[in-house]
């Protein structure tokens, strides 16, 4: 049920911004990702269970956005770093204030180029902890 709910926020709010989005294990990623900008995001994980009832669930979440980047000059490149870097934290913090959505925390962003798929993208991977409440 929170998985669910936590993987639809986040295709919603990656889709709002213009990302097509995909959930699947990052090794399917160099064949699946094949519309740019694309949202990449890899199966949740459940790191913690508080309670039974009623309670909360912690997963760490990993989301990839994805530019095409292959032939684009170094400053149109740092551009779209800058926009992914945007649209991440963007993402992360309009998640924060989803009703089932207690915190997120621990959130780390990291850039890189021409490293997920072999179609010249620039990504920018964003890793966070998000407790959902039950």
């Amino acid at each position: 049920m929170n998985r669910a709910h936590l993987t639809d926020a986040l295709r919603s709010l990656t889709i709002s911004r213009g990302y097509a989005f995909t959930t699947s294990p990052e090794a399917s990623m160099p064949g699946l990702a094949a519309s740019y900008p694309a949202a990449w995001l890899s199966p949740l994980k459940l790191n913690s269970v508080l309670g039974r009832r009623h309670g909360r669930i912690t997963y760490s979440v990993k989301l990839h956005l994805l530019h095409q980047a292959m032939r684009l000059p170094p400053e149109r490149r740092s551009e779209l770093c800058d926009k992914a870097e945007r649209d991440l934290l963007g993402i992360f913090s309009d998640l924060s204030l989803d009703a089932r959505v207690a915190l997120v925390d621990n959130l780390r962003i990291a850039v890189g180029e021409f490293s997920l798929t072999p179609h010249g993208e620039l990504s920018a991977t964003a890793e966070a902890e998000v407790v959902t409440i039950f």
